[in-house]
Formats: C-alpha cells, sequence, structure tokens
C-alpha cells in the first residue's frame, strides 16, 4: 500500500536522491542561521534535518512547490494552521500527562488530548473537502482524512471519548468547608447562589460592562488539597473515573503513524511560511524557480540574502535585491569591488538560491531559472587556529583541491576571498589556475576576488562588481551589477590595509 507523504512522492528513508548539506558550507553561506530561525519554538518536530537536506530530483522539487502554493491560499493555511495548532496542543497535553503523579488527573489531559486529536482531524477533513488543492500531496491526504474519518478505528476512539467525557460532566458534587474540616458529598440539588446574585444586581446594570472573565491556567501539579478533594469525588463516583481509566489504558497509542508524519511534515511547510511572512509583507519578492539538471541558464531578479534580510527588516533597514544571469557558455560570476560593498552578499545569496531551491521552498526574487546542482561547495576564508599547524595559504590550498576533486558538471561551488594572503602575482596565478579548471569542468559559481584579471579568463566568466555612490566614493550601494570591473577595488584593499584612502589620511591629517 502506498505510503503518504508530503515531502516526496513516496514517503520512507532518505533515498540516494537526498543529500545533507555538511554544516560547514551552511555556516559560510548563512543558511544554518536560516535554519535556526525557521525551526525555532519548534524543537519537537526536529525540522532540522529537513531543512538541511536537499532533493537532487526535479520531481521531489516540483511536488513541494505545489504543496507551497497550495498552503499560500488564506484559505487552505488557515485550515491547516488551525489543525496544526490543535495536534500540538494534544501532543502538550499527552507530554505533560506524562509528568504528572496523580492518576485522575492524567486521565483527564489524556480524554482532552484525545477530543482534540479527534475534531482537529474532523475539521480538517471537512475543510480541505470544500476548497480546490493543486498539489497531488494535499489531495492525498485530503483523500486519506476522508477515509481516515469514517473508518471503524477513528469512529469508535470519537464515539467512546464523547461517552467517557459526558459521563464525567455529569458528576456533580459539593465541597463544604466548615472550620478546618472540608467535606465532599453529591450534589443535592441546592440553589446556585451565584445565579441569584447576579440576578439580583442585574436591575442596577446600566450598560454592557467590561468583561473580567478569563481562562484558568492549566497547572502542571494539583495541590495536595486539591487532589485529595479529587480523590474522594473517585470514591463517590467511581463509574465514569473507571471508564476514564479504562480508556487511558487501551488507547494510549492513539495517533495514526501517518497522521503523526504529515504533522511534521506539514510543520516543515508552515514554519516556513511564517518564517518568510514579515519580509513580504516588507515588499520583498518570493517565487519558485524553473528548476533542472540539464540546463545552466541561471537568472534571478530583485534576489537577496534571506538570512540577513530576517536581520534588517525588523530593524526597519532597506534590503537591496540583486540581479544575475548566466546564458550560453556562461558559468562563473567572478565578483570585485571595495570592501563591504555587497560582494560576500552576493555569493552566499547565490549559494542560498540554489540550497533553498532544493527544498522545493519560494525562494527570494523573481524571474527565477536554476540548477538542481548535485554538491554545493563552498571556500571561505577562516581565521587561523593555534593548534592548526598549517598557514593560511596552504590551508587554502588544501581545501580548494578538495572541492576540484569532488566537483562535477552539476556542482555549484563558491569562493570567497580565495588566496586572499598570498601576494598579488601568487594570487593571480593560483585563481587562474582554479578558475580554469572549474571552467574545464563546467562547474557553476561564484568567485569573489580583488583579482580583476580572472573575469575575463574566457567566455565562460561574467564580472559583475559592487558599486559606490559616484558623489560620495566612500558610500556602498550594497549593489552588484554585471560591468567590466575597473582594478580599483585591489588598490582600494592595498591602499586601506597601509591606511592610505583618502578618508584615512584626511583623518590623520586633522589630528
Amino acid at each position: 500500500m502506498r505510503t503518504l507523504s508530503l515531502l516526496q512522492e513516496v514517503a520512507g528513508p532518505p533515498d540516494p536522491g537526498y543529500l545533507e548539506q555538511d554544516r560547514t558550507t551552511l555556516s559560510d553561506l548563512g543558511i544554518g542561521q536560516i535554519v535556526d530561525s525557521v525551526t525555532r519554538g519548534r524543537e519537537e518536530w526536529d525540522l532540522g534535518p529537513l531543512f538541511r537536506t536537499r532533493a537532487t530530483r526535479t520531481s521531489t522539487v516540483e511536488y513541494r512547490q505545489a504543496v507551497f502554493r497550495d498552503l499560500e491560499n488564506g484559505k487552505t493555511l488557515a485550515a491547516v494552521s488551525a489543525f496544526a495548532a490543535s495536534l500540538r496542543r494534544a501532543r502538550e497535553l499527552v507530554g505533560n500527562m506524562e509528568n504528572r503523579r496523580h492518576v485522575p488527573q492524567q486521565g483527564a489531559w489524556f480524554l482532552q488530548a484525545v477530543q482534540l486529536y479527534c475534531r482537529a482531524l474532523l475539521d480538517l477533513a471537512a475543510a480541505l473537502a470544500n476548497l480546490e488543492l493543486g498539489s497531488s500531496g494535499l489531495r492525498s491526504w485530503r483523500e486519506f482524512l476522508s477515509e481516515h474519518v469514517v473508518a471503524p478505528g477513528f469512529t469508535s476512539l470519537h464515539a467512546e471519548a464523547a461517552s467517557v467525557r459526558d459521563q464525567l460532566d455529569r458528576v456533580r458534587y459539593q465541597v463544604d468547608v466548615i472550620g478546618g474540616r472540608v467535606t465532599v458529598r453529591r450534589h443535592q440539588g441546592e440553589a446556585d447562589y451565584g445565579a441569584e446574585i447576579r440576578a439580583m444586581f442585574a436591575r442596577f446594570q446600566q450598560a454592557e460592562g467590561q468583561s473580567h472573565l478569563f481562562q484558568m491556567p492549566l497547572r502542571h501539579e494539583l495541590s495536595s488539597v486539591e487532589e485529595r478533594i479529587l480523590d474522594l469525588v473517585v470514591r463517590l463516583f467511581p463509574e465514569p473515573f473507571s471508564a476514564q481509566q479504562s480508556f487511558w489504558e487501551r488507547h494510549r497509542d492513539f495517533w495514526d503513524p501517518t497522521v503523526r508524519r504529515v504533522e511534521r511534515e506539514l510543520q516543515f511547510y508552515l514554519a516556513y511560511l511564517e518564517h518568510i511572512e514579515p519580509l513580504r509583507q516588507a515588499g520583498l519578492a518570493f517565487s519558485y524557480p524553473a528548476i533542472g539538471t540539464d540546463s545552466k541558464v541561471e537568472r534571478a531578479r530583485g534576489t537577496f540574502d534571506l538570512a540577513m534580510a530576517a536581520r534588517l527588516v525588523p530593524a526597519g533597514v532597506p534590503v537591496v535585491g540583486n540581479d544575475f544571469e548566466l546564458a550560453g557558455a556562461e558559468r562563473l560570476l567572478v565578483v570585485s569591488g571595495p570592501n563591504q560593498g555587497g560582494k560576500t552578499t552576493l555569493a552566499r545569496t547565490f549559494g542560498q538560491l540554489h540550497h533553498l531551491a532544493a527544498l522545493g521552498c519560494p525562494v527570494p526574487g523573481t524571474e527565477l531559472a536554476l540548477l538542481l546542482c548535485d554538491q554545493l561547495l563552498t571556500h571561505f576564508e577562516r581565521e587561523e587556529r593555534l593548534e592548526d599547524l598549517r598557514g593560511r595559504l596552504e590551508d587554502d590550498l588544501v581545501r580548494v583541491e578538495e572541492i576540484l576533486t569532488r566537483a562535477t558538471g552539476r556542482s555549484v561551488v563558491i569562493l570567497n576571498e580565495t588566496f586572499g594572503s598570498a601576494s598579488l602575482e601568487d594570487g593571480r596565478e593560483l585563481g587562474q589556475a582554479v578558475v580554469e579548471q572549474l571552467m574545464g569542468r563546467g562547474v557553476l559559481g561564484v568567485y569573489v576576488t580583488f583579482i580583476v584579471e580572472l573575469s575575463a579568463l574566457g567566455p565562460a566568466t561574467v564580472s559583475m562588481v559592487s558599486q559606490v555612490d559616484p558623489d560620495d566614493p566612500a558610500r556602498r550601494t550594497f549593489r552588484v551589477e554585471r560591468r567590466p570591473a575597473d582594478g580599483l577595488a585591489y588598490a582600494l584593499a592595498v591602499a586601506q590595509r597601509h591606511g592610505m584612502t583618502y578618508a584615512q589620511l584626511q583623518r590623520a591629517l586633522h589630528c
């Protein structure tokens, strides 16, 4: 029998079509920050592996994109979100009751959890029945629910839970407190003094007053007095509490395995949509890329670093979008320009796009076309460590060699300030050798460098330059545009290193 999943056509353990990205690359590209932010508050579902593991099959990506599109419909999202919230509450109740020491209280929480679970499934089945769904994933889930909620196992669980609840709701008792003595007895139809008092004072009410009713919080433990009162109530009404205990013992594993799996998978979608919603509200665009394994044509309009945007938008700082395109024989974006001008941000964005697209998620930007890569490989500059006997240049050489050994024609490689510790001449020679090898393999990627000659090594390289304000060269615009490099970036970097920029000299002269 076919197993239902919202993440792939057939559920099961990860197959060769999945690849969990290594933590170093995730850190280099800021994806680790994104995953931490997206999954925060949802630790119980262990969503991290789902956001770190990329699909390498276009069918899986398209399957997920269709589910995301369905969930971007307001009514569908509302129904699924309500379902997820109810199941989360039911899960909390079950988790809390396991820590209770008082058996009648445990049984009450268990019964409440089962009723929440049943109601959540019934409500979602009814809601989805009236919605147009484009994804085969949610259509299969709707079909499963429509059959599941009328199956004997579920209907008997629902009916029995309602019967036990009805028995408990009919329990009426009275607590008499006289001095230090507490007596619990059956309710004998005594008058409701609260109702009488409300009726007496109703004549004085001139307008609708503010309600001071509030929901009593559910505490983790009853007090000793409350426990003793409840024990006495159980002795007075043994039948309903015996039914509650029996219900708990017979239905401990009430959670259907398919519902459990789909609940976690829905959290994958809901977590990401919740994360990007404030960015959309701020005017940032997200869309679904055209994705394939053969074409090397790549493009994006108005794309941005998602990790950075999540920090800037709450602070009210504008997010600058950038465009890029690789067409024909073009394979490698060679990015140069002044420091802190957006070069590394563009490199990270390029990597983020490929990772998020391979998850099936809507990604930053519009008019997107991306390769579904087999590997995402990065080299970002690292701080030297005392325990590492290799120098920085040697470390760069070793790490780049590993990348070149692993890279294939379907890989995406991102090199950021590689060989920065080498002299200009050595850096140029080493960089050229690396770029030529990448071009020879047909690798797609980004190379951030001050060595502008690397941007003109052949038709496979595309020069992109981070821009400054023409009226104030010290002010970065964070725009990175496709244009020939002018060679000023390296000169500026050298001047900065030696304290010889115009601004630095001005400050020195006025000291």
